[in-house]
């Protein structure tokens, strides 16, 4: 893939971000008050992870700094600005938080998010594994049932389904 720059929105001319996740400030002058006009060469910006695990950086304009995470500001500068005015989020499509390429990202709703099904997650509602083993369980009028544990997530399912039509008939 070849790596593309192009100015973050309201920020232009002082940083850039590439379509691979990398976030960089421009070379640029700044007027400073004891030594006047002085040139700042561009760097790679360091970042940190936020207590969700995204990475962030921390970017300044007009004297006032911000952190913003990264795949963020892939989004609003290679997909849409406005994104978010239309009530959407941006979602790593592989669920991997640190991975911030343009091609892993997409705009989709908060339900479309909220009920993606985690890569390698059992598609069946309301089993887990255990081991090598697999669990069902429920929960209905705040009351937690454990069905048991089975040898296939498939036996798990119809167990949970035979339960949930116990419960609300």
């Amino acid at each position: 893939m070849k790596e593309v720059w192009k100015d973050i929105p309201e920020y232009e001319g002082l940083y850039e971000v590439s379509n691979t996740g990398i976030v960089k400030s421009k070379d640029r002058y700044v007027n400073h008050l004891r030594n006047g006009r002085l040139f700042l060469k561009g760097v790679e910006l360091k970042y940190h992870y936020n207590h969700k695990g995204y990475k962030k950086v921390g970017l300044c304009k007009n004297g006032k700094s911000k952190n913003i995470a990264i795949h963020i500001l892939v989004a609003i500068t290679f997909l849409d600005k406005d994104y978010r005015d239309k009530k959407l989020v941006c979602d790593h499509i592989n669920n991997v938080k640190t991975d911030n390429r343009l091609c892993n990202l997409q705009l989709i709703s908060n339900r479309d998010n909220i009920t993606k099904q985690p890569i390698g997650a059992i598609p069946y509602v309301g089993v887990s594994k255990s081991g090598n083993k697999f669990r069902a369980s429920i929960k209905h009028n705040n009351i937690r049932y454990h069905i048991g544990i089975f040898n296939n997530a498939l036996e798990a399912s119809k167990a949970y389904n035979k339960k949930l039509i116990e419960l609300t008939s």
